[in-house]
């Protein structure tokens, strides 16, 4: 800005606010402060004097975010580029101050990454296992945060975990001070547009998606969620378009399709004005991983099954922005997408409704699938579904730290703990937590309840996994019993009994009964669950298991085929089931001599397992030694020697030299070293 009178107050107000100013009275002078200082973010404040050439010359220049300009003439072409943002003559200073800081506090919250989980339709793209079963788990997290009972401390108690997050930060101690003795549900949406520890903890939350940080937070997800509905409610939103402005990274780019789904993982925020999206957007990093990116979202119409939306204008502390937010979790289908339109990705969207994707019918299905007297459980049982073991046993640790000793709650909380041990791997610890709950609820619940027929299942599964094949027999039994009393006999509990019965059979080599069992409990799952429900993958991938065993590799690898073509849309990448897949995927390619394909199967599993399990947890064992054998097999005897000597040391942890596993696994050490002794 040029240096006369009537900007001196310009001056002095800005030379008192947080922002370092410098003024100048050439153009030179001013573009080399700019070029000297190059790795700052740099607003220019001028007047529509000076001439086009030399706003488009600092406008070219990447340190410099935005430019101001005092307007008292016509537009010229040049004061139409991106970073120009004009300014009526008649602002005063303070409005100037308010809107540059406004602005900034935007820029720096589009340039966060938003989270974006994608949904591929095409099932024959293995990748999809990536993606479908993440989107299906996030919605199912979502769900279950904003249907979750709510008790009178919830507020006190996620203000007591902003205090933690910002024990060491004063100013922010104050703000949330402020937060506690003002908040109210309404304010929910002035709070969350606000720059302060609200938006940031919120959004960084889901976008990281930390799972303690969103539950202790829920009553506010609920707050937002709610206020969104209201606001819905008192406006039109058929045919309009809105705009946002993002960077995202190269490859994320890269993954998107037309005509794909993409879910928000947070709170999404978009405005009316395309001018204002694209001021805001941020340069492109040009030799780093990030892009930029203008996302055109177009809303046709809404149902109850989309996730609400609003023009949040009168209850935003911002209320000159026209800001529609979107609620993390929005569903939408790209349309179009123009690459490196004037330096900017555009991607066009069309708001969708969460019955717009081929998962719908089992994300309906694993909704309602909880007991509804575990409704406070959900969080935690929806944890433990997407593979999430760690969090979901911290989850039913605190409630069962917070329940009365005589809450009849205590036995299902009991139940849960042993399933998520058991997912991690700790098969005594989930043992004594299963007796803990049976012991409980015998106590409480008539002999022939459906809770103890569940508990029985899972003592079940808890001794077969000690190889204590007629207790876990007589425990699948119990429940098989009790269910066709209440029940009948082709529910779809009666069918994980006969499926659990397959597994004794197998492993006591039973193959004609156990493949009688799985087609069974296969019959039965298919005629009452969706069909890309995991149990039915399950009774797949086992009848699969069967035929590797019997040599029937055609019918094998069809079976397999199936349950993978089910978990792709159904699971998380890191489920435990995923391991027993690829383990007897790669065990029917190993068997056929396709090595190079079974080592991949193997290694897929093994990184799993490494996920989820201890270094030398014993089910490590079995990867060890397959991908040995693979290695033999191949050659690669240096290979073969290191993966069978882990294998080797961590069975002889759990079991003894004369252990029938355990002879086979040190015989085939000491054939490969022999034969790395001999190449």
């Amino acid at each position: 800005m040029d240096i006369n009178t009537e900007n001196q107050e310009y001056h002095k107000r800005l030379r008192i606010s947080e922002i370092q100013f410098s003024r100048f009275q050439t153009i030179d002078e001013c573009e080399q402060y700019i070029c000297h200082n190059n790795q700052c973010q740099i607003v220019l404040i001028v007047n529509d004097t000076l001439p086009p050439e030399t706003i488009e010359k600092f406008h070219n220049l990447r340190s410099v975010s935005a430019i101001y300009i005092r307007q008292t003439h016509e537009p010229n072409n040049a004061q139409n580029l991106r970073k120009i943002w004009r300014i009526p003559d008649s602002t005063d200073v303070n409005q100037l101050m308010n809107k540059i800081q406004q602005h900034e506090q935007r820029r720096v919250h589009w340039l966060e990454p938003t989270g974006i989980s994608n949904f591929q339709e095409n099932d024959d793209d293995n990748t999809s296992i990536e993606i479908n079963g993440e989107f299906l788990h996030s919605q199912l997290l979502l769900d279950s945060l904003l249907t979750m009972n709510l008790s009178d401390r919830e507020r006190s108690t996620a203000i007591a975990y902003f205090r933690k997050e910002y024990a060491t930060n004063t100013s922010v101690l104050e703000k949330i001070n402020e937060f506690e003795s003002t908040y109210t549900a309404n304010q929910a949406l002035f709070w969350y547009t606000q720059s302060s520890f609200f938006y940031s903890i919120l959004n960084k939350s889901f976008r990281i998606q930390n799972i303690d940080a969103l539950y202790q937070m829920r009553i506010f997800i609920r707050d937002i969620h709610d206020q969104l509905i209201e606001q819905q409610r008192n406006g039109s939103y058929v045919s309009i378009q809105v705009y946002r402005g993002q960077l995202i990274s190269k490859a994320e780019l890269e993954r998107f399709e037309v005509d794909e789904l993409v879910s928000m993982n947070s709170f999404f925020s978009t405005t009316f004005e395309q001018t204002y999206a694209t001021f805001l957007l941020p340069e492109q990093d040009l030799e780093g991983d990030l892009t930029s990116v203008l996302f055109e979202i177009t809303i046709n119409e809404y149902s109850s099954s989309t996730k609400p939306f609003a023009n949040i204008s009168e209850k935003s502390a911002f209320p000159d922005e026209q800001e529609v937010l979107f609620m993390a979790g929005s569903i939408f289908r790209i349309t179009k997408i123009n690459l490196n339109t004037n330096g900017i990705n555009v991607i066009n969207l069309l708001l969708c409704g969460d019955d717009s994707h081929n998962l719908k019918n089992l994300f309906e299905y694993m909704r309602i699938d909880i007991p509804p007297n575990t409704i406070r459980l959900t969080y935690g049982i929806v944890l433990a579904n997407a593979g999430k073991a760690e969090q979901a046993e911290k989850f039913f640790r605190n409630i069962l730290n917070e329940l009365p000793n005589d809450d009849p709650m205590i036995a299902d909380v009991l139940h849960q703990l042993g399933n998520v041990l058991d997912d991690r791997g700790e098969f005594d610890e989930s043992l004594e937590f299963y007796e803990k709950s049976l012991s409980n609820k015998l106590k409480i619940l008539s002999e022939d309840t459906p809770s103890i027929a569940n508990t029985y299942v899972c003592c079940g599964v808890a001794y077969l996994r000690k190889s204590e094949f007629d207790r876990a027999r007589e425990f699948y039994q119990k429940a098989m019993d009790i269910y066709k009393k209440v029940y009948d006999d082709d529910c779809q509990d009666v069918a994980m009994c006969l499926f659990n019965i397959a597994d004794i059979d197998r492993f006591e080599k039973k193959y004609d009964d156990s493949l009688r069992n799985n087609q069974r409990a296969l019959e039965i799952w298919t005629k009452c669950l969706p069909e890309n429900h995991p149990d039915i993958a399950r009774a797949h991938m086992s009848i699969a298991h069967i035929h590797n065993i019997l040599m029937s590799g055609t019918e094998s690898l069809e079976h397999y085929k199936q349950a993978l073509a089910i978990m792709q849309d159904a699971l998380p990448p890191t489920h435990p089931d995923l391991v027993s897949l690829y383990d007897g995927i790669g065990k029917l390619y190993y068997s056929t001599d396709e090595n190079q394909i079974a080592l991949e199967y193997f290694e897929l599993s093994l990184e799993i397992k490494k996920q989820l399990y201890a270094p030398d947890h014993q089910t490590m064992a079995d990867s060890y030694h397959s991908i040995g054998l693979v290695y033999k097999d191949l050659g690669d005897y240096q290979q073969a020697v290191s993966y069978l000597q882990e294998a080797c040391t961590i069975q002889s942890k759990y079991f003894s030299s004369d252990d029938e596993v355990s002879i086979v696994l040190f015989n085939d050490l000491e054939e490969a070293k022999a034969a790395q002794n001999r190449a």
